[in-house]
């Protein structure tokens, strides 16, 4: 050291000698740095890239096994629509579905109101050509007739007729009112004689059987809707 400092120039010499090496191996050194860094940065960017085609083959493979699954699943039936009426289906006539046979004496339903309706017996008389009748006591049941000394909303009568009685020579005069009943489900409107109670008079000693005498004209009316019934 005091070598050193009695000669400063030799001092400074060295120094700059020490200076020149060290940068020399700096320069030296920086390169070989750079290009580790560099190959680190290869090396990572070509990891990303193994990762991403891996991650795609993945993917295609995944899409391909699901195409796969899809092709070999049949497709689903398609969905009906659920209406009463799809498909359109046959609806057979009520003649089809029942006995169309009629026989002499048949269950009638007389209509009161609309939708409101009295059951009772009709005997389809093939002699009677006169017209259709019904007996007093179901007009009065069916709230159709009533005497006229009896008090009610009860339906006008439309007139009077004349009908043949029980008696050779014997005739009933009677109250016609409008009818509307069914036969075998048959709607039927005709225009109906009341026939009175039992009277001597009239050769009537007890009320009738039938609550509904059919006439021949109705009975015809029958069977052109496709009845069968034997005259």
């Amino acid at each position: 050291p005091s070598f050193l400092l009695a000669h400063p120039f030799v001092t400074s010499v060295i120094l700059m000698a020490v200076g020149c090496n060290l940068c020399q191996r700096y320069r030296l050194r920086r390169p070989k740095d750079s290009e580790q860094r560099n190959e680190q940065v290869r090396r990572n960017a070509g990891i990303a890239a193994q990762k991403r085609w891996e991650r795609l083959k993945d993917h295609q493979s995944g899409d391909t096994k699901k195409r796969k699954r899809e092709e070999s699943t049949p497709p689903p039936a398609p969905i009906k629509e659920r209406r009463l009426n799809n498909p359109p289906r046959y609806k057979p006539d009520i003649l089809a579905t029942r006995p169309i046979q009629l026989q002499l004496w048949e269950p009638v339903e007389v209509v009161i109101l609309p939708g409101v309706t009295q059951k009772g017996q009709a005997l389809l008389d093939s002699g009677n050509s006169g017209g259709t009748v019904i007996s007093e006591r179901f007009a009065t049941l069916c709230g159709l007739w009533a005497k006229p000394n009896e008090r009610g909303v009860f339906q006008q009568s439309l007139g009077r007729s004349t009908i043949a009685g029980v008696v050779p020579g014997e005739t009933i005069d009677c109250d016609l009112i409008k009818l509307e009943y069914l036969v075998g489900g048959h709607k039927l409107c005709a225009v109906a004689a009341v026939l009175p109670e039992a009277n001597p008079k009239t050769g009537i000693k007890k009320p009738p059987r039938w609550d509904v005498l059919v006439c021949v004209e109705d009975i015809r009316k029958l069977q052109s809707s496709g009845f069968q019934f034997r005259l």
